[in-house]
């Protein structure tokens, strides 16, 4: 469903408008382009920052609150939804927990680093307001009565009780010491209350009447508050504030303090003002045709994190009111898109997340060659670094048309092939690649025989072995500025005695290089390990279990490119495993995996002599015959320094790959071996996490004793984050790349 701008917010789908132009040097005219999400969310209601800089939280009209690691410039995965519609929502002081209290009084209190629930109130019933003690361990909440209760954490019983309040409270914020504790309730009553003794050592009447919003200032002696007048500056006795900033218009009940405490972030009328509390004028920035709901201040002070109506957060530089990312969240997905086209997303977004012109809607899949920078919402908030990507030229007046494809004459032929032919038509704005995809799988390249060829057409006879059952034919073809065009889809059932299917595993484990700086401790039992569970896990499923095990000095370049080519003997039916577990490395925008006999120190002339590239990679699994291809990669590197932009390079490098051939890929290229593995069990996190998801434990939706590639898929993404954050100094995410057919890889017991 697409809408227009204003649409209402109980939509399936938003658009974002952009506008058109003529190129001026082709004469073609760009395609105006508009963004539509599926499954979206609704207007987000809550919106707030943890004091550290590290997480961003929401909560939309879906009740489930969503954090965003703006580190990792990642999602992470949405929590349970509320019992009731959210009331209020903060941070701990040292971002490690996120409260949240309902409408219905619950509190709520979340661990981020595990996504456990650390404690829940349930016994606040009515409760107006809630704060969390610098250290995590006091939680206050006010009652309708007026009394504010304090509690230990993990404790149900109140350790204080303060009262004083006339009306309740419905705003509090403890100080950065955690020593005081400021409330305001709706007759204007404001207090600073001594945490430990509940004793109130100041308080203020607010002429104004209720106060919405209150927190400390600069520091502990001054005392900020909102009501629906305007904003205030307390400090000192007396009833008249320091600082008053009237207000004519509709203000939302919360407010933003920056990080030097210069300046306050609120909005009124739907735009995001800045207040500077020195009396200067403030500053009005808007979102166009849009309302904004809840306004943060990034940790510089320099951008704004700005909550809408349409379900969006942009991240908004103050100095030019220009939009540098936005934040896209959907029911299970989510994405970061700049202005120029550049991407990063998770692996639903990919189709949830679409561009749509008059004629076309192009998923973000469509801009995965060009356009597709992983870490996007980290590199943007600090300055464009390290981006890997150029994005699109004029991509806010459109793209140049792609090209048009067409699937004719689709037949069964009498030796049991398929053939037709592929016919592609230039738009405007050129042909650069054409992808021809059998259930899901890259054609091997050889099937595809050039039958004619113009300035502006291509066409191609295609022959390809049939399988038994539906053959579904995707065609799709990128333009010069390297957007896939609309794919075209044709399918044909092939009556075929059924064939059971060859498993084809190579594994390869390197603990061993020729060179010693290079050895590992892991690679070689992760690899034995992947080996093992397969056979154990695969009975039954398989017709026959072809295993290759390249271990050590055997898995030099030679050996490892003579094994992949061994799996063009495969039949389109077969399922191949491809699993590699060794050092892994960047050169530029290139991703290398090093084989045994690579020499050091490494250069770039060794890379390209005695590496692995993942271009060889891609051509060796193009002549890959079988439609279900699973590649698993556990590619470690040294040196945290690098390790950031040669992790983004490698995601970036699988993306394309996935693309290019269709299979399912799962990577993890963690930034040191020694910081992921376990000891105890002597594996690695991901390779651990594989072999449990393999022996069964992936195997949840349906629970009918088999684990798919994608139940795999979705284990290991979730398991990786918890067991790198307990085991690690950090937060590792695999990468998940799918394409093609989902597909059974193992078996489990139902019990």
């Amino acid at each position: 469903m697409v809408l227009a701008i204003g649409a209402s917010a109980n939509a399936d789908a938003q658009v974002w408008r952009r506008s058109t132009d003529r190129n001026i040097r082709t004469g073609i005219a760009r395609l105006q382009l508009a963004l539509q999400i599926d499954d979206r969310l609704g207007a987000i209601l809550l919106l707030d920052r943890s004091p550290d800089g590290r997480y961003l939280a929401q909560i939309s009209d879906d009740r489930r609150p969503r954090v965003w690691d703006l580190e990792a410039g990642r999602q992470l995965p949405p929590f349970p939804p509320l019992s009731s519609p959210p009331r209020r929502m903060m941070f701990a002081h040292d971002g490690s927990a996120l409260v949240v209290l309902t409408e219905s009084g619950e509190v709520t209190v979340w661990d981020l680093a595990t996504q456990d629930l650390r404690q829940r109130v349930t016994s606040a019933a009515g409760a107006t307001g809630v704060a969390l003690s610098p250290d995590g361990t006091l939680l206050a909440y006010s009652a309708e009565d007026g009394r504010i209760v304090l509690l230990r954490r993990g404790r149900a019983e109140p350790v204080a009780v303060l009262k004083g309040h006339a009306a309740p409270p419905a705003a509090m914020a403890f100080g950065p010491s955690g020593q005081f504790l400021v409330s305001a309730d709706r007759q204007g009553d404001i207090r600073v209350w001594e945490a430990n003794s509940g004793t109130a050592v100041r308080q203020w009447r607010n002429a104004e009447g209720a106060v919405t919003a209150v927190r400390f200032a600069a520091d502990e002696t001054e005392v900020l508050t909102m009501d629906p007048r305007g904003l205030s500056l307390w400090r000192g006795p007396g009833e008249t504030p320091a600082f008053r900033h009237a207000v004519d218009g509709a203000m939302t009940s919360d407010f933003d303090l920056s990080k030097d405490a210069s300046a306050v972030a609120m909005i009124v009328d739907g735009a995001v003002v800045l207040v500077p509390l020195d009396g200067k004028g403030a500053l009005r920035r808007q979102i166009p045709g849009h309302k904004a709901t809840a306004v943060r201040y990034d940790v510089e002070s320099r951008r704004v994190f700005a909550s809408a109506e349409d379900g969006l957060t942009r991240v908004i530089d103050i100095g030019s009111g220009e939009t540098v990312v936005t934040l896209v969240s959907t029911g299970e997905s989510w994405a970061v898109l700049d202005r120029d086209g550049r991407f990063d997303g998770s692996q639903q977004a990919l189709q949830a997340v679409k561009w749509l012109s008059d004629t076309l809607s192009l998923p973000l899949s469509s801009f995965s060659e060009s356009q597709f920078e992983p870490g996007l919402l980290s590199k943007k908030r600090l300055g464009n670094i390290d981006l890997l990507t150029a994005g699109i030229e004029n991509f806010a007046q459109g793209i140049l048309p792609p090209p048009s494809s067409a699937i004719e004459g689709l037949n069964v032929q009498p030796d049991g092939s398929l053939t037709f032919a592929v016919a592609i038509e230039d738009q405007g704005g050129g042909i650069d690649a054409v992808r021809v995809y059998h259930n899901g799988k890259a054609v091997v390249p050889a099937s595809m025989v050039a039958a004619a060829a113009t300035p502006t057409s291509r066409r191609y006879d295609v022959r390809i072995p049939a399988v038994a059952g539906r053959n579904g034919i995707v065609v799709a073809a990128t333009s010069s500025e390297r957007v896939l065009g609309a794919a075209v889809r044709d399918q044909i059932e092939v009556n075929l005695p059924f064939r059971k299917p060859t498993l084809h595993v190579l594994a390869v484990g390197i603990n061993r290089y020729g060179a010693a700086e290079y050895n590992l401790d892991y690679a070689r039992p992760d690899a034995e390990g992947i080996l093992k569970t397969l056979q154990s896990s695969t009975v039954g499923l398989f017709d026959n279990i072809r295993l290759l095990a390249l271990f050590d000095s055997q898995a030099n370049a030679a050996g490892i490119e003579t094994a992949l080519a061994s799996l063009a003997a495969s039949d389109p039916e077969d399922v191949v495993v491809i699993y590699f577990a060794s050092h892994g490395t960047s050169d530029g925008d290139s991703y290398f995996l090093l084989p045994a006999d690579f020499p050091y120190p490494p250069s770039r002339t060794r890379l390209a002599e005695s590496a692995l590239s993942f271009e060889r990679i891609r051509d060796a699994l193009l002549r890959i015959p079988a439609q279900r291809v699973t590649l698993l990669i556990d590619a470690c590197k040294s040196g945290a320094a690098v390790a950031a932009v040669q992790e983004q390079v490698s995601r970036r490098a699988l993306h394309r790959l996935g693309a290019a051939v269709g299979l399912h890929i799962i990577s993890a290229t963690a930034k040191d071996q020694l910081a992921v593995e376990l000891p105890q069990l002597g594996h690695g996190v991901f390779s651990y996490s594989l072999i449990n998801a393999l022996s069964g434990k992936a195997d949840r939706n349906p629970l009918d004793g088999k684990v798919t590639i994608y139940e795999l898929a979705q284990f290991v993404e979730t398991e990786v984050p918890k067991l790198s954050t307990k085991y690690a100094e950090y937060r590792h995410w695999p990468m998940i790349f799918s394409s093609g057919l989902d597909f059974t890889i193992s078996t489990a017991s139902t019990k």
